[in-house]
């Protein structure tokens, strides 16, 4: 019945602009999805979580340290270029989106459930769609987790893109947010997951060893899409429900 497992992530006080309250809120039916999901979250977060996950939902929550994230070790000295939201776009919130395909991994190579696929969903992705009701939110999350493998699934990331990606990026690559891609919702098979957590991996260490800065994860994958155009299969969305219908 379940072909993927829903990978998501929280970490609590990395988005200045949105309390963890909020988050908790737009992620109520996620959590509440009655289908395969490994939720990574913090310490502190855990402790809210936990009682809103009941039992044979079929939710593995995996309680992670920022710290050992792999690019915490890593200075950034000239991370203020960045033109963002200053109060949102900090570097441990880039540090955290570059982390996605990260968590990815770690689920791919886990595989609790045993699933074919696999798909991220941002934790608080349901603010882009707040027409939906809770079980409205559930009810798409599991028709997403049981629909069958797409044939691009099998050799592609399926991603989300908003812009054409043949055009030219709008300012600069590194300082200037570029929305190719959405960011909240991707997905695919173990191998190509993999591939895309590796070469991301190496992306966003390239952009810090040449540029002393990071940037958002949507501007990394850009980058990594530009050297490897054929481990994409991009549908096109919006930042709205979209990202979950269009997969």
């Amino acid at each position: 019945m379940w072909n993927r497992t829903i990978v998501s992530a929280f970490v609590s006080g990395r988005n200045r602009n949105r309390s963890s309250p909020e988050y908790l809120r737009f992620a109520k039916g996620l959590l509440e999805a009655k289908c395969p999901k490994i939720i990574f979250v913090d310490k502190v977060t855990m402790l809210t979580v936990e009682p809103l996950v009941s039992e044979g939902n079929l939710t593995k929550i995996i309680v992670i340290d920022p710290e050992d994230f792999y690019l915490s070790e890593h200075s950034c000295p000239n991370f203020c270029e960045i033109n963002g939201n200053k109060e949102k776009d900090t570097l441990e919130y880039f540090i955290l989106m570059c982390n996605k395909t990260e968590f990815v991994r770690q689920a791919v190579a886990t595989n609790p459930f045993g699933t074919e696929g696999f798909v991220w969903v941002d934790f608080g992705m349901k603010h882009v769609c707040p027409e939906l009701s809770d079980a409205e939110y559930s009810q798409m999350i599991e028709t997403l987790a049981s629909k069958p493998i797409l044939e691009e699934e099998l050799r592609s990331v399926r991603i989300a893109r908003i812009w054409d990606l043949e055009q030219q990026p709008r300012g600069n690559v590194l300082h200037d947010v570029q929305w190719f891609f959405a960011g909240g919702v991707f997905g695919g098979t173990a191998a190509t997951l993999i591939e895309f957590a590796d070469k991301t991996r190496a992306k966003c260490l390239q952009i810090i060893s040449e540029h002393g800065l990071l940037t958002w994860e949507v501007n990394v994958w850009y980058q990594v899409w530009l050297e490897n155009k054929k481990l994409f299969f991009a549908y096109y969305n919006w930042h709205d429900v979209r990202l979950l219908t269009n997969y």
